[in-house]
């Protein structure tokens, strides 16, 4: 019997983040502010590794911060925090 193992993900990043329809995403940079408001189509992405990586959203209302984490396992978990500012002194 040959049992092969699942593909998963080796980087654990984004090619591709997306706030209110405009590309944030750079490189080696987690955090990145915006201003306006937060809804649920808010924000998109794309793994590196597409479906092979896990990919979780959470949205704090208090803090007004997204954060999207994506798993691949202990070794490449990276987090990206988008931090929704009412206006620039927020």
């Amino acid at each position: 019997t040959v049992q092969f193992a699942k593909p998963v993900s080796t980087t654990g990043k984004l090619s591709s983040l997306n706030v209110n329809g405009a590309e944030v995403l750079k490189a080696d940079q987690f955090y990145y502010t915006v201003y306006g408001d937060y809804t649920p189509q808010s924000i998109t992405w794309t793994a590196e590794d597409g479906d092979l990586a896990k990919v979780d959203s959470i949205y704090d209302g208090n803090k007004r911060t997204a954060t999207v984490v994506v798993n691949e396992g202990q070794n490449n978990t990276h987090t990206y925090s988008v931090k929704f500012a009412k206006n620039q002194l927020q």
